[in-house]
């Protein structure tokens, strides 16, 4: 026989019995849903890491990498990881699957993926750079000298690319390269004028750590030279006076003033190099004393093939070698230890029965005043 219980008639009390079934039920939920958790963590972030490494062997020989046996990768990479297997040249695969592992803390891994990937696959940029950055964390500079010259050959006009590698031939104490890069990347600038100040004072840099301190004023009087009244500061003031006292510069780094005649309406001038006569033409907006390959040849100086930086012109850029001249002698002035860019065997360089362009490597030692058909010339002294 059903007795009814008095309690069903409490509406306070009703919901007692239901509520034990819904926690029961979300318990139940729960459980399920930690359980597939669990199976998901298992086969997506885990693997079985040593089961994961060896599943995508194949794509990490691909890429040039190992990764050790217990590395548990994420499911972030397992995704990438599977589009690289199915795909080998995807560059929508690569990037992430290297800034994963790379925040992992496989930097050279990650590095060595991208590099493999575009020897394989098409170089790219996008992919480079950030393998040079990786392997510069770790202080491969010789890997990071490799990944920019890849850089500079894809595109060789780009100023980024050159900077980079001559950073890294600095951080190698490659002073010489680091040098020759650095000049580069000033000269692929489309406006000198508007570059600051540091690229100007990591030639001087160099030009200093190879025991060359005279030289290492000329880039700094380059940048002034575009607008003395704002950029001759105290700052730059003293640190020429610095180089100056260094090398004693004052004696040797120029002497004499003139007033001297230019030719044929052209700014031409004629320059003794090293005792060797020479028509060149006057240009301000030339960073270095530059002459031709056959005039280089009669002042006895030599074109080095592994001393080399770009510069750009008119007919696109480049290639010149830098070199030192013992003395520039222009009417009753010169200088000594002067820098200058030596053309590559081609014909008429700057036009016709011209050697070279007095640049700003020898001007730059005097104050100057082009006006009315004369250049005039007088030595500037730097303790003052």
């Amino acid at each position: 026989m059903f007795i009814p219980d008095p309690n069903d008639r409490l509406p306070a009390e009703m919901p007692k019995r239901d509520f034990q079934l819904v926690t029961l039920a979300v318990s139940a939920v729960f459980f399920v849903a930690a359980i597939g958790g669990i199976g998901y963590s298992l086969f997506s972030e885990s693997f079985l890491p040593h089961r994961a490494v060896q599943a995508y062997a194949t794509v990490f020989q691909t890429l040039g990498i190992s990764l050790p046996t217990n590395y548990e990768p994420s499911a972030f990479v397992v995704r990438y990881l599977d589009q690289l297997r199915r795909e080998p040249c995807d560059r929508e695969a690569i990037k992430p699957f290297a800034e994963q592992i790379e925040r992992a803390g496989y930097p050279r891994e990650s590095a060595k993926s991208l590099e493999s990937f575009t020897a394989r696959c098409n170089s790219s940029a996008e992919l480079l750079e950030p393998a040079y950055m990786a392997y510069e964390r770790l202080s491969d500079h010789l890997s990071a000298i490799r990944i920019a010259s890849e850089l500079m050959r894809l595109d060789p006009a780009y100023p980024r690319w050159p900077y980079l590698r001559g950073s890294a031939y600095e951080q190698k104490r490659d002073y010489q390269h680091a040098l020759n890069d650095y000049v580069t990347t000033l000269q692929l600038f489309q406006n000198t004028s508007n570059v600051v100040v540091n690229e100007f004072y990591r030639i001087s840099r160099m030009f200093d750590a190879l025991g060359r301190p005279c030289e290492a004023i000329t880039p700094l009087e380059t940048y002034i030279a575009f607008d003395p009244s704002t950029r001759r500061t105290n700052q730059l003031v003293t640190l020429i006076k610095n180089y100056s006292a260094k090398g004693n510069c004052q004696q040797t780094y120029a002497n004499g003033a003139d007033r001297i005649l230019m030719q044929d309406g052209n700014n031409v001038v004629d320059v003794t190099v090293n005792g060797i006569s020479g028509r060149f033409i006057v240009d301000t907006g030339a960073s270095f004393v530059s002459i031709t390959n056959a005039f280089a040849e009669r002042a006895n100086l030599m074109y080095d093939g592994a001393n080399v930086i770009k510069t750009k012109t008119a007919g696109g850029t480049l290639t010149m070698a830098l070199g030192k001249v013992t003395q520039i002698v222009i009417g009753k002035t010169d200088a000594s230890d002067v820098t200058v860019a030596i053309a590559p065997k081609q014909q008429h360089t700057f036009g016709e029965n011209v050697d070279g362009l007095l640049g700003m490597s020898f001007l730059t030692r005097f104050d100057v005043t082009v006006s009315a058909g004369y250049l005039e010339l007088r030595r500037r002294n730097f303790t003052e």
